[in-house]
């Protein structure tokens, strides 16, 4: 796959808790050059880190992750629908800035 654009895609996973959607993420980004964007609603807390199937050290050390740890407890995320807009927005206009500058988002 050749370096993300702002038309290259992006691509969101979605499903029920426990379904193994992280796993795909990081396979699916493993394999075509992605990096995760992280919009799970707990994962964006810090110190959250039991009961949120955060990817591990390893995982992340593998594929790129963005959006985790991104905010302290007390700081609301208004909720699953906002952190997945968030994180959509967030992958979207940080293309070529950091985010997801050579490769496509994976929310």
């Amino acid at each position: 796959m050749s370096a993300a654009t702002t038309d290259s895609p992006l691509i969101v996973i979605v499903g029920p808790t426990a379904s193994g959607k992280s796993t795909l993420g990081i396979t699916i980004a493993k394999k075509f050059g992605g990096e995760i964007v992280a919009c799970d609603s707990t994962q964006l807390y810090r110190g959250f880190d039991i009961g949120t199937a955060k990817p591990t050290l390893a995982e992340r050390a593998e594929v790129p992750h963005h959006l985790l740890d991104v905010l302290e407890a007390d700081e609301p995320s208004r909720g699953a629908r906002a952190g997945i807009a968030f994180g959509a927005r967030r992958a979207s206009t940080q293309r070529g800035r950091g985010c997801c500058r050579n490769s496509f988002p994976i929310a």
